[in-house]
């Protein structure tokens, strides 16, 4: 199998094929999708799902006493 594979690939070498497409006329209309593009800029904005605090003081107290 290898021994063919590689013949066909020697083999390939030798041919040239010439393809002329200057006596070939091509006619047709040019079709574009319905509709347009929208670019928006602007970041999106979401409501936070995380609260952040500023003050931890009632939570370190209480997780003190939960040690004892």
């Amino acid at each position: 199998m290898l021994i063919l594979l590689v013949s066909l690939c020697m083999a390939g070498d030798d041919k040239k094929t010439t393809i002329d497409f200057e006596a070939v006329d091509i006619e047709g209309q040019i079709r574009k999708p319905p509709g347009a593009l929208v670019q928006d800029n602007r970041r999106a904005l979401f409501n936070p799902l995380v609260r952040i605090r500023s003050e931890w003081t009632l939570e370190i107290t209480g997780s003190v006493k939960d040690i004892d």
